[in-house]
């Protein structure tokens, strides 16, 4: 649900769903879905142009998708790390997560 807010620009509403869909993953130990809810913050943060929120976000989702070996969710999370990268012409941003 967070995701169509998000994608629908509703970030008030979005914001948290992602918050309690991040609680609910530890709560449960899902650690692939934490990384997702993760990952929602940092697009809420992107789309907010909340900077410093998205950047420390999609890090976190990385650091979560590398543990777990998931490719997608690494690909994914280098794509929007390079979109921050881009709109803040910050290219060191980009080679830390490589």
């Amino acid at each position: 649900m967070a995701t169509i807010r998000i994608r629908q620009g509703d970030h008030e509403r979005a914001a948290p769903l992602c918050d309690q869909a991040l609680a609910l993953f530890r709560e449960l130990g899902d650690q692939d879905g934490e990384a997702l809810a993760l990952g929602g913050q940092g697009m809420v943060g992107l789309y907010r142009h909340d900077l410093d929120l998205a950047t420390t976000r999609f890090e976190e989702a990385l650091a979560l998708y590398r543990a777990l070996g998931n490719k997608w969710g690494i690909a994914i999370m280098l794509g929007y790390i390079a979109r921050l990268a881009a709109r803040q012409g910050d290219l060191e941003l980009v080679s830390g997560a490589l």
